[in-house]
C-alpha cells in the first residue's frame, strides 16, 4: 500500500470521522448509531475503534474511514483521500493533488469567496433594491436567497478594483472574475448573481440574470476555468445531497429559479442542470447520489427534447427515471408559485416512467392513420426505446403493446428489431446498473455458510490471543523486534488454522475468495487485520465479521471442522464432475479412459467416507 495512504489510515480515528455525520453512543467496546446510508428507526450502524472500521447490519455497508467518507459524501476515492488528509491536518503529496497545485486552487477559491461575499453585500445594500424587488416578485424570501448566497453585481468595476490588489487583471479574466476591456472592468454588471458551488459549498462560478429586460443576454454565465466546467456541475447539489440520500431520489430541473423555488417549498433534494440539456458527466454525477431521478424540465419543445436526451444519458447509469407531470404549467417555478407545494408534489407522484414518456412522445409526433407515418413511428420506437432497454422483460412488454397498437405482428417487430442490431428479447433479463438494497441483502444471504464461518474464525483469531501477547504487539512500537514478533505470532496462529495451505480455488464464492486472498496477503506481510480498497466487494463482509462477536468454545477445533467440511464439498464437486464424464464415456462402450475414470470415482468415494466428520467433529476411523 502507498505509504501516505497507510499513514492516513493509521492516524484516522474512525469514531471521530463518523461522529461528524452520525450521532454515536457507546455500547461495550463499539459505538452504534442510525445508519446514514438508509432509513431506519433502530440503530444497526456499528463502529469498531479496535479495528478502525464501520459496518451496518441493515444495508451491509462497511469499510474504513476512507470508504465511509466516499459513501457519506458521495465522492471519489482521490477526493476522500484529500478530505481525510485535510481533516487530519496532513499535507497532501504532489502526486495526489497536493503541493503547489493545491495551493493554487485554494487561492482561486479564496478569490471566488471574496467575490461572492462582495455580491452578497451589494444585494443587502441600497444599490441592490431592484434585485431584492425582483426576488420578492418571484416569491423568494430573504432566508432562502441568503441560503443560496444570491447577490447583486452593480454597474462599474468595483469588484475588479477590489480583487486587483490580490491578482493581476489577466488572471482575474481567466477566472471569469473580470473583463480586460477598457483596462479592467467587472464581467457582471447590473445583474442578479447566482453563485455556483462545488460539492463542499465553495463558490466556483457565477450565473448572472439581467435586471433590465432589454439587456442581452438574459443570462450570463461563467466560462470554463481551472475550477469550473459547466457540463460537470449541478446547481444546488451541495444543498440537495443529504436530502437526496434520505429520500433516495433527486429532482432535476432546468433553471436556477426552479431549483431555488423548489427548495423554498420543501423539495430540498432538487438540483438544476445549468442549461437546457443534461450532459454525460452530469448523469454520472447524479448516479453517485441516487438511483432515482425525477425530471421536471420545462414543457416547451426545448424542454421535451432535453428530457429525451436526459433519459438516454441516465438509463445507462442504472438510474430509474421518472418524468414529472407538470399539469400545463411551463416550469416548476410557475407551478409552485401558482399552486404551491402540494401541486408540485402531485406532479412528482403522478410521474410518467421514463420509457413511457419516450413512447408517448414518439407516438404523438406521427399520424398513425397514414401508413408511412405509422411505419416511421414504429421504427423510431424500436430504435430509440425498445432497442435500448436493458431488460428483456421490458423489451417484451413494449413489443406486445406496440404490436397491439400498430397492428403489426410481434414476429415482424422482432425481425425489425434484429435488423436494427438489437438482440431479441429473452426471459430472465434484469436492469443493469446500481444494486438495490434488496439485491445486497439477497447477495448477503447467498454467501456460503462454511466459507463465511471459516473467514470469521480467521479474522477473529489474532484478536483472541491475549495470552500470546498479540494485543501488545498491535501498539505503535515500530521496532524491528516488534515486526519480527508480530510475524511470528501471526504465523503460528494462521499456520495452525491451515490458512497458508488453503487454495483460493477451494472457495467458490468470489467475495469470500477475495477476502481469503486479503487474509493470506496480510499473513505474508505480517500485518493484521487485512486492509481493503473502498471498491473491494470483500470490504463490507470483512467489516461485518470483524465486528460480529464470535461465540465458540474451541476456535481451533471449529476451524478444523470447517476445513474438513469444505474438503468434503470439494470432493463432492469432483465426484459430480466425474459422474458426468463417466456417463459420456459409457455410451462408447468399455475403454481404458472409462476404467481410469471409474477408478478415480471409487477412490474419491472411499476418501469421502474416510474424511467425513462425525457429529462431534472427529473423523471416522
Amino acid at each position: 500500500m502507498d505509504d501516505f495512504l497507510q499513514k492516513l489510515k493509521e492516524q484516522a480515528d474512525i469514531v471521530e470521522v463518523v461522529a461528524g455525520y452520525v450521532a454515536l453512543r457507546r455500547t461495550g467496546k463499539n459505538y452504534v448509531g442510525l445508519c446514514p446510508f438508509h432509513q431506519e428507526k433502530t440503530p444497526s450502524f456499528t463502529v469498531s475503534p479496535e479495528n478502525n472500521i464501520f459496518y451496518c447490519f441493515g444495508c451491509q455497508a462497511g469499510g474504513d474511514a476512507l470508504t465511509f467518507l466516499m459513501k457519506v459524501e458521495s465522492i471519489t476515492f482521490p477526493e476522500s483521500v484529500a478530505l481525510l488528509a485535510e481533516k487530519l491536518g496532513l499535507p497532501l503529496p504532489e502526486r495526489l493533488g497536493g503541493g503547489e497545485r493545491k495551493e493554487r486552487k485554494e487561492f482561486f477559491w479564496a478569490l471566488y469567496e471574496e467575490a461572492t461575499a462582495f455580491y452578497e453585500r451589494m444585494l443587502e445594500a441600497p444599490e441592490g433594491k431592484a434585485a431584492r424587488d425582483y426576488l420578492a416578485r418571484r416569491g423568494l424570501d430573504a432566508p432562502t436567497w441568503r441560503r443560496f448566497r444570491l447577490g447583486f453585481a452593480p454597474e462599474g468595476n468595483r469588484l475588479a478594483t477590489q480583487l486587483s490588489a490580490q491578482a493581476p487583471l489577466p488572471q482575474l479574466a481567466q477566472l471569469g472574475l473580470a473583463s480586460e476591456r477598457g483596462g479592467g472592468s467587472d464581467l457582471f454588471r447590473n445583474r442578479l448573481i447566482f453563485p455556483i458551488m462545488d460539492l463542499r459549498g465553495r463558490p466556483i462560478a457565477f450565473g448572472g440574470r439581467a435586471l433590465d429586460e432589454q439587456s442581452q443576454p438574459k443570462y450570463l454565465n461563467s466560462g470554463a476555468t481551472a475550477l469550473f466546467e459547466k457540463g460537470r456541475s449541478l446547481y444546488a447539489l451541495h444543498l440537495a445531497r443529504r436530502t437526496a440520500t434520505e429520500r433516495r431520489a433527486l429532482v432535476v430541473v432546468e433553471g436556477y429559479m426552479d431549483a431555488i423555488s423548489a427548495h423554498q417549498h420543501g423539495f430540498a433534494n432538487t438540483v438544476a442542470s445549468l442549461g437546457t440539456s443534461l450532459t454525460g458527466d452530469q448523469a454520472h454525477l447524479l448516479s453517485r447520489f441516487t438511483q432515482r431521478v425525477y425530471l421536471a424540465y420545462d414543457i416547451d419543445a426545448a424542454g421535451i427534447n432535453a428530457t429525451l436526451r436526459a433519459l438516454d444519458l441516465l438509463r445507462p447509469q442504472g438510474i430509474e427515471v421518472r418524468v414529472a407531470s407538470m399539469a400545463g404549467y411551463k416550469d416548476p417555478d410557475s407551478l409552485l408559485r401558482a399552486q404551491g407545494a402540494e401541486a408540485f408534489s402531485r406532479a412528482l407522484i403522478d410521474y410518467l416512467p421514463g420509457e413511457e414518456f419516450i413512447y408517448r412522445q414518439i407516438a404523438q409526433r406521427h399520424n398513425w392513420q397514414v401508413e408511412e407515418e405509422k411505419a416511421r413511428a414504429i421504427r423510431e420506437i424500436l430504435a430509440q426505446l425498445i432497442a435500448r432497454l436493458p431488460s428483456a422483460l421490458e423489451k417484451e412488454k413494449f413489443l406486445k403493446r406496440l404490436a397491439v397498437e400498430s397492428g403489426w405482428g410481434e414476429e415482424v417487430l422482432v425481425n425489425e428489431l434484429n435488423r436494427l442490431g438489437a438482440p431479441p428479447p429473452t426471459r430472465g433479463g434484469r436492469r443493469r446498473g446500481a444494486v438495490s438494497l434488496e439485491d445486497l441483502r439477497r447477495a448477503e444471504r447467498t454467501l456460503p455458510v462454511l466459507e463465511v464461518r471459516l473467514l470469521h474464525l480467521i479474522l477473529k483469531q489474532p484478536t483472541l490471543l491475549a495470552e500470546s501477547g498479540l494485543d501488545s504487539l498491535r501498539q505503535d512500537d515500530n521496532s524491528p523486534q516488534q515486526d519480527s514478533s508480530r510475524q511470528g505470532v501471526l504465523a503460528s496462529v494462521l499456520e495452525e488454522l491451515g490458512l497458508p495451505k488453503m487454495p483460493l480455488e477451494d472457495f467458490q464464492n468470489p467475495i469470500c475468495r477475495s477476502l481469503l486472498a486479503a487474509c493470506q496477503e496480510a499473513f505474508h506481510e505480517g500485518s493484521w487485520p487485512p486492509t481493503f480498497s473502498p471498491e473491494d466487494p470483500a470490504a463490507p463482509l470483512a467489516a461485518r465479521l470483524l465486528i460480529e462477536p464470535l461465540n465458540v468454545a474451541d476456535i481451533h477445533q471449529e476451524a478444523r471442522l470447517c476445513l474438513e467440511r469444505l474438503n468434503l464439498e470439494k470432493i463432492s464437486r469432483q465426484l459430480h464432475r466425474l459422474k458426468d464424464e463417466i456417463s459420456i464415456l459409457e455410451k462408447s462402450g468399455p475403454s481404458e479412459p472409462l476404467r481410469l475414470k471409474l477408478q478415480q470415482y471409487q477412490d474419491l468415494c472411499r476418501l469421502k467416507e474416510k474424511g467425513a466428520p462425525t457429529m462431534d467433529g472427529r473423523n471416522r476411523a
